[in-house]
């Protein structure tokens, strides 16, 4: 193992994942917006700090997961959160966007 904040592999991202679908506290259409390096884990060995999104509601879910294990060592939900825009959804706005006739009509009269 190389330096205890060293980026996750994907076999530690996909254990984190996994560990945290597997606690059985999110719905099965949750969203994984982020899963990074936990560094204030780094004195106790490798965690994983992820960010979920549970559903449409504006909660997030902040999970620690030590990798160890690996098992969830923190759960907290944090109400009417969400985190920055993912790419997907940034994509599906600009194509909204360009396919609302208002806006397409705002641009051509400029």
């Amino acid at each position: 193992m190389g330096h205890p904040l060293d980026p996750l592999s994907s076999e530690e991202i996909t254990a984190a994942v996994a560990a945290v679908r597997a606690d059985g506290r999110l719905p099965d259409g949750a969203w994984f917006s982020t899963v990074t390096v936990d560094e204030w884990g780094a004195g106790t060995g490798r965690h994983a700090r992820l960010l979920v999104v549970p559903g449409p509601e504006a909660d997030v879910v902040e999970a620690v997961v030590a990798l160890a294990g690996p098992s969830v060592v923190d759960w907290t939900v944090h109400d009417g959160a969400r985190p920055a825009l993912g790419f997907g959804e940034a994509f599906a706005a600009i194509v909204a966007l360009h396919e609302h006739e208002g806006f397409v009509a705002a641009l051509a009269a400029r």
